[in-house]
């Protein structure tokens, strides 16, 4: 079967551009731009500043989501394997901290796509970060799993989005905002908001977009700010 960019496609749905719109301002036929999500052409050297631009992404993420080359799958094509619950405790085993295991959660992302991963996040979440919340023996720095679950739960917004379920998406990023707020990170806050805005836009509910941005900048100004998010 013919290699396709999955995540370079879902990045134009994410920043709100059809085939045809991005086609339009990169001055090119859409034909181009199908061409390069199903990787049978590469983005020319002189056209990778301006598509990096419409994308919202530095020239090095732009190179990262074209080198990441998939195969379509049909209905009886598996996904690729991912890690069982055996492993997935290996991998917290490995973990000195919440933020090595996010980070790995990420790499992983990176390796095999969001819309595979899905299943492990969750599962981590489930067995792993639930029972230091809920648990008989609550982890003592409650504030800071909170932060955690907060990341990992947006994350897993980002991949059920990934797998087209954008309902489900929302759900996790209004569940992550609230255990941000609990674990009182104005940032984080602010960074998921960024996602519930960037989420609207990408379905056509512009004046929401807005509200979860504005929302998103009261965070900030609760706390120490952030240029990137603020952005």
């Amino acid at each position: 079967m013919p290699p396709r960019r999955y995540r370079l496609s879902q990045r134009r749905k994410t920043v709100g551009l059809s085939q045809e719109r991005l086609a339009e301002v990169m001055g090119v036929d859409r034909s181009t731009v199908v061409r390069w999500e199903r990787a049978d052409t590469d983005p020319q050297p002189w056209h990778r500043p301006r598509l990096a631009d419409a994308l919202k992404l530095s020239v090095d993420e732009l190179a990262e989501l074209l080198s990441d080359i998939g195969q379509t799958t049909s209905r009886s094509t598996a996904p690729p394997r991912l890690p069982g619950n055996r492993e997935l405790g290996e991998l917290a085993a490995f973990s000195v901290s919440d933020l090595d295991t996010l980070q790995s959660f990420r790499k992983a992302d990176r390796q095999v796509g969001g819309r595979y991963l899905y299943a492990t996040v969750t599962s981590y979440l489930q067995r792993t970060i639930a029972p230091r919340l809920f648990g008989h023996a609550p982890d003592t720095d409650e504030q800071s799993v909170f932060v955690a679950a907060a990341g990992l739960t947006e994350m897993a917004g980002w991949m059920a989005h990934d797998a087209g379920c954008d309902l489900l998406a929302e759900q996790h990023f209004q569940r992550a905002l609230g255990m941000a707020q609990i674990g009182q990170d104005h940032q984080l806050s602010a960074h998921i908001c960024g996602s519930l805005s960037h989420l609207a836009h990408h379905i056509n509910q512009p004046s929401q977009a807005l509200a979860y941005a504005r929302q998103g900048h009261r965070y900030l100004a609760g706390g120490r700010s952030h240029p990137g998010i603020e952005a």
